[in-house]
């Protein structure tokens, strides 16, 4: 019971920092679900969940069965990652990537996905769907439809990061992806989004230019502390201006790539 008090003040106090402008447009913002999303039995609001007390129980419970993994679509297998019941457990720390490999450790959802051929590809299709316009039902969120469009855009930003994911994409594929960060980020930056909803965004857009090796950019890794340990451990040391650095040179990558 400790666990899920804890568990609802964090998210509470990670959703004010998360928060955006209310004077948004309203859109028809809702993204259907997969039909073969799993839907897991036991999580957070059901009786069965209130008598776990330990993070080894709600692991356990939390595992997606074995045949579900063999015969789920890879929409279905990103629906069930991004609404994994422990995913806020991410900013437990402030070291996102270290919060993030223990999650895979502990959840065989992810190890699934990051194993996926057609992952990076229909991860990209379901980002381009969410639309930072709106500020409530860019489904999925973590606490129901309405809830902050942030997490939506951190939960499934974080995953796109992934080296197995990015990796994935060939050199007409990552272009697109690149283009599509760099307009969220200033769709983002328009409606007033927090710094820590922006981060993730930046964040793929640094690693697309790390793993492509792009000079200007591996320059600055290498001499800029706050950049590469952004990069590795997506940790900012309050130096929010690194974000806007980042994009600039991504801005820069992806005119002459896109020369090509």
């Amino acid at each position: 019971m400790k666990l899920n008090k804890l568990y609802i003040v964090l998210l509470a106090f990670l959703y004010l920092l998360s928060g955006c402008s209310n004077e948004k447009e309203e859109y028809n913002c809702f993204i259907a679900g997969v039909p073969d999303a799993y839907d897991y039995p036991i999580k957070p609001g059901t009786p069965e969940w209130e008598k776990l007390t330990t993070s080894y129980e709600m692991d356990s419970v939390l595992q997606i069965p074995k045949d579900v993994l063999n015969s789920i679509s890879t929409e279905g297998l990103i629906e069930t990652v991004l609404n994994y019941p422990k995913f806020g457990d991410l900013y437990f720390l402030d070291n996102y990537q270290f919060s993030f490999d223990r999650l895979k450790e502990h959840f065989n959802g992810f190890q699934e996905l990051l194993t996926r051929r057609d992952a990076g590809i229909k991860l990209f299709s379901r980002y381009k769907l969410m639309n930072p316009a709106c500020n409530k039902n860019n489904w999925p969120s973590i606490t129901g439809p309405g809830s902050s469009v942030s997490f939506s855009f951190a939960f499934i930003e974080i995953i796109i990061a992934q080296y197995d994911i990015l990796n994935q994409f060939n050199n007409e594929q990552i272009k697109p992806l690149l283009k599509e960060t760099i307009i969220k980020y200033q769709e983002k930056t328009r409606y007033n989004y927090s710094v820590f909803s922006k981060k993730h965004t930046v964040l793929i857009a640094g690693r697309i230019m790390y793993i492509k090796n792009y000079s200007p950019f591996m320059e600055e890794y290498k001499k800029n502390i706050y950049v590469k340990t952004f990069i590795d451990k997506v940790m900012l040391y309050n130096n929010f201006e690194t974000l806007d650095l980042i994009i600039d040179y991504a801005n820069d990558f992806y005119e002459k790539y896109n020369k090509r």
